[in-house]
């Protein structure tokens, strides 16, 4: 008797259950299911020039069955036959992509983000443009870069339309963040991907090369200081005739800097301009050394006619 009980009410459960489905399945709900676009069949001579999306987002609308057969099939894409447009400009609608989508029968179409697509074509071509390296790098304390970046290859080819290329002048790397840095970094970074679906790049990846070193202090003494542009006519003393410079730069690079590394001079225009009778020397350092002083920092100087 209590078996027979349980099975009425196992019964009775599952009655309720499929009841509740039923009745709520039979309600009209809306999703929004993200579209990709594939673009086909584009000439080769020919590429896309006005920017659009990768994916597009379109509102559908239907009965619990039909939605549940759109979430739980494979997901749908747009594919745009290039060879199916009539002209070199066309506009497309929400019907013109939910014709060119796959969706499960009774769903009816709402609306679309964007509103619309605009496609026109140019004439393809090949533009040769520099990288620009995009990195966030924090260093150790006592730690910095010792010299420029070196980016290879430092330069990409870009494939597309003619009115797009003309107005890139260079190509980013995605964004890479080092923090902590207290080595030289090596490293394979990605091209931004951001048109790739209407431009071609190659290469799609560069290799950045970055001497990290750790930061010392040098004293460079006895820098000779030379006067530029003086006339034959005219001479310049200056006191003292040398200076001292104190340094910031990676440990082996300061290792390797001499006298001849570094050229100080000062002009002889800008002393004819000068009341106070005093200059303050120009200092050309090496690509990653950093001038922390200049012993002293300001020279005498005097003006006379040679004899």
């Amino acid at each position: 008797m209590e078996k027979k009980r349980f099975h009425i009410v196992v019964a009775t459960i599952l009655f309720a259950v499929f009841l509740w489905v039923s009745v709520n399945m039979s309600y009209e709900y809306q999703n929004v299911v993200s579209v990709p676009l594939l673009v086909e069949n584009l000439p080769q001579d020919r590429a896309i020039a006005t920017p659009f999306p990768r994916t597009i987002h379109v509102k559908l609308r239907g009965n619990g069955w039909q939605s549940a057969v759109l979430l739980l099939g494979s997901d749908p894409q747009c594919v745009i036959d290039i060879a199916s447009l009539s002209s070199r400009k066309h506009s497309l609608t929400l019907n013109d992509i939910v014709d060119r989508m796959a969706i499960p029968l009774g769903l009816k179409p709402v609306e679309m983000s964007p509103e619309s697509l605009f496609l026109s074509f140019d004439a393809y071509a090949q533009k040769r443009v520099p990288v620009a390296l995009n990195t966030d790098i924090s260093f150790r304390t006592g730690y910095g870069r010792v010299g420029d970046p070196t980016v290879t290859p430092d330069s990409i080819t870009l494939g597309g339309a003619t009115s797009v290329l003309a107005t890139i002048n260079e190509w980013p790397t995605v964004c890479n963040t080092f923090t902590d840095v207290k080595a030289p970094i090596d490293a394979n970074l990605s091209l931004a991907d951001s048109a790739s679906h209407y431009l071609k790049l190659s290469p799609e990846m560069v290799n950045v090369r970055i001497n990290v070193q750790q930061y010392a202090e040098r004293t460079i003494t006895g820098l000779l200081v030379e006067t530029m542009s003086v006339p034959q006519s005219k001479e310049v003393i200056l006191i003292p005739p040398k200076i001292d410079l104190i340094v910031r730069g990676g440990v082996e690079q300061l290792a390797t800097l001499g006298n001849d590394s570094f050229h100080v001079s000062v002009d002889y225009d800008a002393l004819l301009y000068d009341s106070t009778g005093y200059t303050e020397p120009v200092v050309l350092s090496p690509k990653g050394v950093q001038l922390v002083a200049k012993k002293p920092e300001h020279m005498q100087f005097i003006i006379r006619t040679r004899l």
